[in-house]
């Protein structure tokens, strides 16, 4: 396993080490049951008894408004949750309950997400999520489809891979698979062509934008942020031996500059949101 891709709910570097979660696990009910004396003496709390749900103005508010709004919503619901001491993933049961409640923004399209600005911070991959960023919790890489083909349409990178290099506006990103995600994220066998990496290899053919997440050590705190980089379009992509040896995809990630026009690319697949 690789820090691209995990077996666990969220990926390891998502909180701190002693609150590693163990095997994977079903989430709980998002219709948490409650100690009476945290409930107020209402042992299963409802949406509807509490502010937990977007305003009903929700769909006449600009893109970065409704953005802030399912921020404050995911928030509190991590509040909501973080009652039940026993729970260790509050985040993971408030992107739960955004999706089901259809709170969360389902975006299948590619470049800029509505609302979303570059150096947003979010702590938690699961908050990228409910905002549209980045469509898995746990992979690094996102796809979707695109013309009959997928493509990548988000990556995290976060220092999990020794052949990782970022240097601002070029990054070096190398594919999942085969890593040491656990430990000294080491590179432990070839990578094969799993849908992560086709996809950026796709990506790379048909030249479109891929937004960059990129992750790093809080202060003072073993839990990574994650921060939006902007676009970045793939230039290249190869498969060669890494520095431990063993085979990786490799992907040159060059940064698109606003005026090199993705504006077109964002209205041609702001339809495929919702």
């Amino acid at each position: 396993m690789d820090d691209h891709e995990c077996t666990s709910p969220i990926a390891i570097r998502d909180f701190p080490e002693d609150c590693w979660p163990g095997p994977k696990r079903a989430l709980p009910n998002p219709r948490l049951r409650l100690p009476t004396a945290l409930s107020g003496g209402v042992t299963e709390l409802e949406g509807d008894t509490l502010d937990l749900r977007l305003p009903s103005n929700f769909h006449e508010l600009s893109p970065r408004e409704q953005f802030l709004e399912r921020r404050g919503l995911f928030s509190r619901l991590m509040r909501f949750y973080q009652q039940d001491k026993e729970l260790r993933r509050p985040d993971l049961a408030a992107m739960k309950r955004m999706n089901r409640d259809g709170s969360s923004f389902n975006f299948e399209g590619l470049g800029p997400v509505p609302g979303v600005e570059e150096t947003d911070v979010f702590v938690y991959r699961s908050e990228a999520l409910v905002v549209g960023l980045h469509r898995q919790v746990q992979r690094g890489i996102a796809y979707v489809p695109y013309q009959g083909e997928t493509v990548a349409s988000s990556v995290v990178i976060s220092g999990g891979y020794t052949d990782d290099v970022d240097k601002g506006n070029l990054i070096e990103y190398t594919g999942q698979g085969g890593n040491d995600y656990r430990g000294d994220k080491r590179q432990l066998e070839d990578q094969t062509l799993q849908i992560g990496n086709k996809a950026l290899i796709t990506s790379c053919k048909l030249g479109t934008p891929v937004r960059v997440i990129r992750g790093r050590d809080k202060r003072n705190s073993q839990i990574k942020e994650y921060s939006y980089g902007g676009l970045f379009q793939v230039t290249n992509q190869k498969r060669e031996a890494g520095r431990d040896g063993h085979k990786v995809y490799k992907f040159t990630l060059r940064e698109i500059e606003p005026s090199e026009g993705y504006e077109e690319t964002e209205r041609d697949n702001m339809g495929r949101s919702q």
